[in-house]
Order: C-alpha cells, then structure tokens, then sequence
C-alpha cells in the first residue's frame, strides 16, 4: 500500500511543514529532451517548471531543439537552456558527433560536460519516452562510470511492457529494470500503475504515485454559449468532446461507433473529434452517415483554441480502453469545470469515482454505452451543473504548484492522500 498523508477533518491532504518546507530543493534543472516535438511535451514541461518556480525554487528548463513559439511561464523568471543555439564542447570532433546523439543522449552529454553536481539540488527528467523506465539506460551507465551524479526524479506514465516472456524473465533474472530504477526517483501518476509496476519488478517500493497537475481556469454557461458561436456548434445540442490524439484502438473510438450505430433515430448529440488520427487507423466516423451530427478538426490546435472547445462542450471522452496512466485530458477537462464519460478502471476511472466527475461506463460493451450515451443526451440542466461543480472544485486539489510541491517534499511525506469532493 502507498505510504498517504494523513488528511485533515475535512478529507484534504494536510500542508507540508514548514521544516518539510525548507529541506525541499532550491534549484531544479528541468529536462525536457522532446520539448520540440509539439503536443503535450511542451506543455507539461511548462508547467512542471512553473509548478517548481511558485514553490520558491530556482528553475532553469533544458531542451536540445527550438520549440515553435517558445515558452510563456506564465509570468515566472525561468531560465532556459536551448542546446541548439550554444556551443556544447570545444572540442570540433565532438561536435560532429553530438548531431548523432538522440536528445536524451545530447542533454546527459550537456550535463556531464557542463554542470557540477553542486550546482542543481535536483535534475527532472520528463517525458524522456513512453515507457520512460526503458529509456533510462544512458543516465545509469553514466552514473555507474561517476560522471552523472545528480539526485534525479523522473515521470512514468506507462506500464512496464517488455515484450515476450523470454525478455521479462531475463529482465527478471537479472534485475536490469530493478538496478536500472534503483538509483532515480520515480514518479507515477497512477495508483493502478504504480501496484503493477510494483507487481512485474517485484519491488514493494519502486515508485512514488503523485498525480498529473492542472491550471483552473473554470467556464462558464456564458463561455459556452460564446465559445458555441465562434465554433460553428449548435446552441442547443448535447456536445461530446473527443480531444486529442485520435488513436482509435487505444481511446475506444471503435466502441464509440458502434454503440452510435445502434441509434435508431436521430438524436441530439454532436460528436466534436479534435486533434489528428493515425493514418494506419481508419477514423470509424470519417465515413457514412449517423443518427448524430459529427464535427471533425483534425489538426493540433493551440493552448487558446483548445481552451474554446473545452468551453462548448457538455462533456469530455475518456472511455479509453485498458488504458492505466493518467491522462491530460481528463485533467484539462476538470480544469474547466467540465463533466467526463470515463472508463471505470485505471486513474480515470479513480479520479472519476472519488470526485464523482460524472458518467463512467461500467464495461466495454456497446450496450452499457449506448446506455451511458442516452443518460447524457436526457440529462437535466441540474443535474450536469452538479458535476460540473463536482469538476471544479477537484481541480483545486492538483494545482500544478500543489503537485509540484509534493514531488519537492521528503519522499516519506508527500504521497498522495486522494481526496474526496463530497468531504
């Protein structure tokens, strides 16, 4: 079981001491080796930064390419560090070799070549890849050699998946992702995923859960109506969002054809599917005709225009499948004060049930979602307030700083106590 913070008479977790306050890091170096990549990599590193910059930390944000757009840290001096506008070594023949690193190999060689270990109380890797603990193998050999000493935290957002049962016994045999996590603090923004990685590595301790932060920035009635006009959306429909990368397998979006294609008369819902597909998966709706309206903007958009969508909907699509880890979505949907259809296992389907966030999809049959999908389009006026509200005011609870203070604090102290709207 994770250790928790003992929560006060209302439920919610009790403030760091002051003296737990003071022992935390002052100066963190933020690594982001795929900030340029777009989507959710600059985003979080952002945010993270600007978490750790209100907790009264000296932040400086690494990354190896330009990002489109830079950074706003939302008013917070930040210091960055661009690999590809400095001169990373002297020496010219490594310089011919760097352009050959992948960027979490040019960050490590910046580090090693440029930064003493006195100089920063903490090194943040994020989002170093999906399935970030497979990723680590650069820092550990750099440590085991000495030339990377620094206390080093990380984020994991997936299982461990290695593949085929010969590579997980020898893995297991040997210990290679025990001794490869051993030395770094790993963070997990899933209960569910941090008992199974728990589970596969046969380590009770491996992994602190600290759930994914948010800015509120809650919508109203009026906001909706607005944000409804400039979107070109019926003022009077039921409107589901689909944001996001439109992975069909993994964010069930077969399922969610399917239990549609079981409307047998038309009925007062609009499908508003954002962000782009995978091309070698075929979008169910993108073709034939459907008893509900659909609305296509297959592009990503940017933080502002996100924001509208989020506005003009009624609900946000979390009924992902089999899907553990936590999810920006469902995050940015309770930062706006927005109701979810959420799926009813992993750390959606926990947030959902401890903040009541709205309707969850007891399993991944068609009939129960069509059924979820009817309860929404009959919804009251009053009743979606209430989760709405219910939305709200979880977001006050995982404000980026609030998270990123538990990450700071002795790791005997931060874990997560979940709380409870209804407290």
């Amino acid at each position: 079981m994770p250790i928790q913070i003992k929560p006060d008479n209302k439920g919610h977790p009790i403030a760091a001491s002051t003296q737990n306050r003071q022992s935390r890091p002052k100066r963190i170096m933020v690594v982001s080796p795929y900030a340029h990549g777009g989507g959710h990599y600059p985003i979080f590193a952002r945010d993270l930064t600007v978490g750790f910059a209100r907790c009264g930390a000296q932040v400086a944000l690494l990354h190896p390419r330009q990002v489109a757009g830079g950074f706003d840290f939302l008013g917070e001096k930040v210091t960055t560090i661009c690999l590809a506008e400095l001169p990373l070594t002297p020496f010219p023949w490594l310089t011919r070799l760097l352009p050959r690193l992948k960027p979490i190999q040019e960050c490590l060689f910046w580090l090693i070549l440029n930064a003493r270990h006195d100089d920063w109380d903490m090194i943040y890797w994020t989002d170093l890849d999906p399935g970030n603990q497979r990723r680590l193998w650069p820092l550990s050999l750099a440590r085991l050699f000495g030339l990377y000493r620094f206390r080093t935290s990380f984020s994991e957002h997936h299982p461990f998946s290695w593949r085929g049962p010969f590579s997980r016994r020898i893995h297991r045999y040997l210990s290679l992702d025990r001794r490869r996590i051993g030395s770094f603090d790993m963070l997990v923004h899933s209960q569910e995923l941090q008992g199974q990685i728990r589970r596969i590595i046969q380590n009770d301790l491996a992994g602190r859960y600290v759930p994914w932060g948010l800015w509120p920035v809650p919508a109203s009635n009026a906001d909706r109506a607005r944000a409804r006009i400039d979107l070109g959306l019926p003022s009077d429909a039921r409107v589901l969002l689909v944001f996001g990368w439109q992975a069909v397998y993994r964010k069930n979006l077969d399922a969610l054809a399917e239990a549609v294609a079981h409307f047998k008369e038309p009925a007062n819902l609009t499908l508003l599917f954002v962000g782009k597909h995978k091309e070698s998966e075929p979008h169910p709706f993108s073709k034939g005709a459907w008893n509900v309206k659909v609305q296509f903007d297959p592009e990503f958009v940017s933080e502002q225009r996100s924001r509208q969508y989020f506005e003009a909907c009624d609900a946000v699509w979390a009924n992902y499948r089999g899907f553990l880890g936590a999810s920006g979505v469902l995050q940015q949907s309770m930062s706006h004060g927005r109701m979810t259809l959420s799926q009813a296992t992993g750390e959606i389907g926990e947030l959902s049930r401890q903040h009541d966030l709205g309707l969850i999809v007891p399993s991944e049959s068609a009939t129960d979602l069509k059924e979820v999908l009817f309860r929404f389009i009959k919804m009251s006026a009053e009743e979606q307030a209430i989760y709405e509200g219910n939305a709200c005011r979880a977001a006050e609870h995982y404000t980026w700083p609030t998270i990123a203070g538990l990450i700071l604090d002795n790791p005997e102290d931060i874990a997560f106590k979940p709380v409870h709207s209804s407290q």
